[in-house]
Formats: C-alpha cells, sequence, structure tokens
C-alpha cells in the first residue's frame, strides 16, 4: 500500500503564487521594453517558470512516500529509509528524525498537512516504533 504525506496547501501556493508574479512581470517588463525591479525580462520569466516547476513537482510528488515498510522523501535526489533496519526515531524542533543503519532521514514536520502528520504517527505506532 502506497501512502502519501502531502505538503501544506500553504507551501505549495506560495510557489503557485511566486511563479504567477515572476511570470507576469516577466510578460510585463517584454512589453514595456524596460526592467522591472532591476531583473532583466528572461530573468523574471525564468524564476516564475522555475516556481512553477517547483510547484508541479511538489504537487505531484508530495512531500513523502510510505511503501513497502520504507519512508522516501522526495527531493531532487530522493532519500528512502527502510523501516526493518530502523534503530531509532527522535523528534527534535519540529523535524522527526529517522535512523536506520547509517542512514538518517529527517521529515520536517512543519511542511506536512495535519492529516499527514497523523498517518505517519500512525504508521510509526502500528509499527511499534517508540520516539524519543
Amino acid at each position: 500500500m502506497k501512502t502519501k504525506l502531502k505538503y501544506h496547501k500553504r507551501r505549495l501556493l506560495s510557489h503557485l503564487i511566486v511563479g504567477s508574479i515572476f511570470s507576469i512581470l516577466g510578460v510585463f517588463s517584454y512589453i514595456a521594453n524596460t526592467n522591472v525591479l532591476f531583473f532583466e525580462p528572461v530573468v523574471s520569466t525564468s524564476l516564475g517558470i522555475l516556481n512553477f516547476a517547483i510547484y508541479g513537482y511538489m504537487r505531484y510528488f508530495q512531500y513523502a512516500t510510505i511503501e513497502n515498510n520504507a519512508i522516501t522523501r522526495h527531493t531532487v535526489l530522493n532519500k528512502s529509509v527502510d523501516l526493518n533496519t530502523l534503530e531509532r526515531v527522535e523528534r527534535k524542533d519540529g523535524d522527526l528524525i529517522i535512523t536506520a543503519g547509517s542512514k538518517k532521514l529527517a521529515l520536517n514536520l512543519n511542511c506536512m498537512e495535519a492529516d499527514s502528520i497523523t498517518v505517519l504517527n500512525a504508521f510509526l505506532l502500528e509499527a511499534e516504533i517508540k520516539t524519543v
């Protein structure tokens, strides 16, 4: 069973808004032949497209996935921890740090929706993992 731990909606929406603002500024500066906010039109349009790409990536892959007794955090380079070799789970400053063998996986709970945090806690309890 594959369970996705979702990003908080505000985090997704912020990338969408910033992408829209930079794209609008880039298009406006192309039309008016001016530099807006000291950026060339290509730079502001590129920043807008980059934020749209980040939004799409974050919306499609979400923050993390629980699948086959492993947790994978989705970034440019995905990090994964197999829970069969789990040694320790630690809560520290809004982060959940999972240690398994020589691998460490830090999950920022502030980035996740409340429903996803509940699912994660239920999964860790089900696996009888003690949180320090």
